[in-house]
């Protein structure tokens, strides 16, 4: 039975690589379910042709392309910055969309050069949607400067993003990507683990059926690189793991704001923090009761401001900051939480009472170090069981900040 199985898994994932490779050798493809029109908008690009139902070579004008269901509309370019797709009936859409920068090498390209990119390509056309077999292939590994910012954003008819797996990302490469989504499910993953400035920045706005986010392993951050990543996903329920230790300008801004059904947030282990790197993180997460443990001792200018500004249930932080003294570094980050909770400092703190400072009606109780000790490494050697900030169980190997055995490990 258990050799049937293999056999079994081995097949699916053998016939996978297989539609994969043959999506890869297949034009970016538009095939009509209803009747109606194909209009390609040309603002900044090369030639771009296409063939209708693998009839002869034509060269794309201002004028729509009349369809019928079940016509197939192949296109091809030689270079492509900004153009746009817009159908006026449903289609479906799948193939290599590389077929818009070369027009007979497109199966081998994984690189997407300055100059090169698909910017806003079917941005608010809520006529396409996923083929039930044939994958939309977006084959790069190595992005240039906004390649894909806003390519899906509006397409409320995509219920399944395509894989990205690009490990060289660029500032704004996927800004705002999948911005509107309201029907995409699922989220696809993001292997890169060195990111750039705004490269995730709202890529998920507003994807309110998003229930689980993609890993995030990188430790490498940039200015806004995560800003607005999944603001308005009202149904996400739990934040992906952020191992990172070494914060940037705007890194998390926003990111989960209006997750009104996110209850249990990520751990923060970070000491050292950057100029409005949590702003309006947690913001109006309206189902989220308890914050992790805050370690940095400094703060900086802005660096929590609305942090947790909304979040009505919220009843428990735990802020270990001995210099709260920066520029609005704590303005309004705790406005509108419950009336009541506990927050835990560190001795010796003079904290304000209020929305900026610590909610009036809190008790307030100092924090009792555990003579934690910290250690990098590649892997965990022991088998006891793992907690993270929070004291949530996690395994001992996972990647990223935990506590084994009365000592915190960053595991890498």
């Amino acid at each position: 039975m258990k050799r049937l199985l293999s056999l079994f898994v081995s097949l699916l994932i053998t016939m996978g690589i297989w539609a994969q490779d043959e999506m890869l050798n297949t034009p970016l493809t538009l095939e009509a379910i209803n009747p109606g029109t194909i209009s390609v908008d040309i603002l900044w690009a090369g030639a771009i042709s296409y063939r209708l139902n693998d009839e002869d070579m034509q060269a794309c004008t201002s004028a729509p392309i009349e369809v019928s269901s079940g016509d197939k509309v192949a296109i091809y370019g030689e270079r492509n910055y900004l153009s746009r797709i817009n159908c006026s009936a449903d289609c479906y859409v799948y193939g290599n969309v590389m077929s818009l920068i070369s027009s007979t090498d497109y199966s081998n390209l994984k690189t997407l050069s300055s100059g090169n990119g698909f910017e806003s390509l079917f941005s608010f056309n809520s006529h396409i949607k996923n083929h039930p077999t044939k994958q939309l292939v977006l084959p790069a590994t190595e992005l240039s400067e906004s390649c894909y910012d806003n390519m899906f954003a509006g397409c409320t008819g995509l219920t399944k993003a395509p894989e990205l797996p690009a490990t060289t990302l660029a500032d704004f490469c996927y800004n705002s990507m999948f911005s509107g989504c309201s029907n995409l499910e699922e989220a696809p993953q993001l292997p890169a683990t060195k990111l750039s400035r705004s490269c995730y920045q709202y890529m998920f706005q507003g994807c309110k059926k998003i229930a689980e986010a993609p890993e995030l392993p990188a430790t490498d951050l940039s200015k806004a690189c995560y800003y607005g990543m999944f603001s308005g996903c009202i149904s996400l329920t739990k934040a992906p793991e952020l191992p990172a230790t070494k914060l940037a300008g705007h890194c998390y801004g926003a990111m989960f704001m209006n997750c009104s059904a996110l209850t249990e947030a990520p751990a923060l282990p970070a000491t050292s923090l950057a100029t409005d790197c949590y702003i309006g993180m947690f913001q109006e997460c309206s189902s989220l009761t308890k914050a992790p443990i805050l370690p940095a001792k400094t703060l900086l200018q802005s660096c929590y401001c609305e942090m947790f500004s909304g979040c009505s249930k919220l009843n428990s932080i735990t802020c270990l900051a001995t210099n709260i003294s920066a520029n609005v570094c704590l303005m309004d980050w705790l406005r509108g939480v419950s009336e009541t909770g506990t927050f835990v400092k560190a001795p010796k703190v003079n904290w304000p009472t209020n929305q900026s400072g610590i909610p009036q009606g809190w008790a307030v109780e100092d924090y009792s170090s555990t003579d934690i000790t910290t250690t990098i490494v590649k892997k965990s050697t022991t088998t006891n069981t793992a907690f993270d900030l929070m004291g949530r169980k996690l395994t001992p190997n996972k990647k990223g900040f935990k506590i084994v055995e009365g000592r915190k490990y960053v595991v890498k």
